[in-house]
């Protein structure tokens, strides 16, 4: 009895370091996700970034135009 009661406390340590040591492997790999995603999202932010600043000198553009032929 106590050679199954022993051999089942090794298979649960077994199965808990296994569990353990996937959840370790899914949090590097999660890591390494975001780290791959963290370049992509500040491309986008300055692209938007820059058009904005483009839309926003077009638009300065047409006000200086009008205001020369209004003069």
């Amino acid at each position: 009895m106590n050679a199954l009661v022993d051999m089942l406390a090794a298979l649960k340590a077994d199965m808990l370091a296994g569990l353990k040591a996937g959840q370790e492997e899914m949090k590097q790999e999660m890591k390494a996700g975001y780290e791959k995603m963290e370049p992509t999202y500040d491309e986008i932010k300055a692209g938007y970034e820059e058009m904005i600043a483009e839309m926003k000198a077009e638009r300065e553009k047409r006000k200086v135009g009008r205001e020369k032929v209004r003069e």
